[in-house]
């Protein structure tokens, strides 16, 4: 429900009638009595008169909203609909489930942070509340139209929703300004997202994403025919993928860290064996929490200097806030430099701060994250500042920071970009 939820603590009540002091249920306590049996609160939704129950026995992560359907009277009724409820709780393993009364729409969601996606709808039958004449054909219209699923709201609103796919296609100029499909493949799962690709010779290196990150080899020798040829899944995702061999069968990844129900918690680097692609491997990680990286979704934020076949060094622009656990909170944004190599893994070797004071007044010109490579050198620039830095060392030449000296109500600060 939208509205605000009134609840009771079951230990509190002595009838069912109690507890629904706005709805009128036609005198019918049969779904209230049967959910009292398990739940630890039940309560009602004023706004549709649905009777819900919350159960708190696995903690705040886990409730569910089991709401009875109603029928053109707004009387509660029973029936199939908990049994569905509860099977498809069973059967997709659900942390939360929500039954929405108009129409009788499933919802079905894996953890508290994500929007629950529709499992089953159907456009609703005259008799059903929150139903009339446009809302009826705008529901066939979008049938028609190929939607997956129609949901209509307690406002009647009609809204379309559709799963997505993935697919490469391999396109020839015929020479008269159009372009021609010679093959095509599809990969991935319903409603993941392409988070990377990465073209060598005759394959393709993807990366899709909704929960895990599925890693996929696409091979194009056959124009009209291009096949998957293999796949690695793994936690969290990958955004970038750098060759880090000449064979470009060592791979490097850069992206996010997730935990188990797919929610993104921090910077992961990855490197992939993908020399045999029935038998990828993620064969060395490197993972901090609450830390990323522009390089994630910006190709010319990354640097490699390469210092041999599969050894080189990484640099890229972090960011990264520290809880200190006493209410405090320690932020650190500039760049970091990581030893990169395909028979030993990641290193962590230093960082560049890129921070002085970051309530100085500064001129309000952010510079693009980006660095170069001179003379041994690393010239790294972000927010307000250029730092010059020994690649190997790690020790710093010099710092330059774009201060005004000026009135402060009328500069900006660091955070402020």
């Amino acid at each position: 429900p939208t509205d605000p939820i009134p609840t009771v603590d079951l230990r509190s009540i002595t009838d069912c009638s109690q507890i629904d002091p706005v709805c009128q249920f036609d005198g019918s306590d049969e779904p209230c009595n049967e959910m009292m049996n398990d739940c630890d609160e039940v309560y009602y939704s004023v706004m549709t008169c649905a009777i819900g129950c919350r159960d708190a026995i696995k903690g705040s992560n886990c409730e569910k909203y089991l709401n009875q359907a109603l029928d053109e009277n707004s009387t509660c009724i029973t029936g199939p609909d908990l049994e569905l409820c509860l099977q498809l709780e069973k059967e997709e393993g659900c942390d939360i489930l929500e039954v929405e009364s108009c129409p009788m729409t499933f919802m079905c969601a894996d953890n508290p942070w994500e929007k629950a996606s529709p499992v089953t709808t159907s456009c609703p039958s005259a008799g059903q509340r929150c139903m009339d004449a446009a809302g009826e054909a705008e529901c066939k219209r979008l049938q028609e139209e190929g939607c997956e699923e129609i949901i209509i709201d307690a406002d009647c609103a009609v809204t379309c929703f559709s799963s997505t796919t993935n697919q490469i296609f391999i396109l020839e100029d015929d020479g008269n300004s159009t372009l021609d499909i010679l093959g095509s493949v599809e990969f991935g799962k319903p409603n993941e997202d392409i988070t990377a690709m990465l073209f060598r010779k005759e394959r393709v290196y993807a990366v899709t994403y909704e929960r895990k990150d599925p890693l996929y080899i696409i091979d194009l020798k056959n124009a009209s025919d291009p096949t998957i040829i293999g796949a690695l899944e793994v936690p969290g995702y990958s955004s970038y993928l750098y060759p880090i061999n000449q064979a470009s069968t060592m791979l490097l990844g850069i992206g996010q860290d997730a935990e188990g129900n797919g929610r993104p918690i921090g910077l992961k680097l990855s490197i992939f064996d993908v020399e045999n692609p029935d038998e990828m491997k993620e064969v060395y990680t490197y993972s901090e929490v609450n830390q990323w990286s522009s390089a994630e979704h910006d190709d010319k934020a990354f640097r490699y200097r390469s210092e041999g076949d599969g050894v080189g060094t990484l640099v890229i622009p972090v960011t990264r806030r520290r809880n200190n656990g006493d209410g405090t909170t320690d932020w650190f944004d500039g760049f970091v430099a990581f030893s990169i190599n395909a028979a030993s893994g990641i290193e962590y070797l230093y960082e560049i701060n890129h921070v002085e004071d970051p309530n100085a007044c500064f001129y309000c010109m952010p510079l693009a994250m980006r660095s170069y490579v001179i003379d041994g050198n690393v010239l790294t620039q972000k927010g307000y500042s250029i730092v010059s830095t020994d690649i190997d060392a790690g020790t710093q030449n010099w710092n330059l920071q774009f201060k005004t000296g000026g009135d402060p109500e009328s500069c900006c600060h660091w955070f402020d970009f």
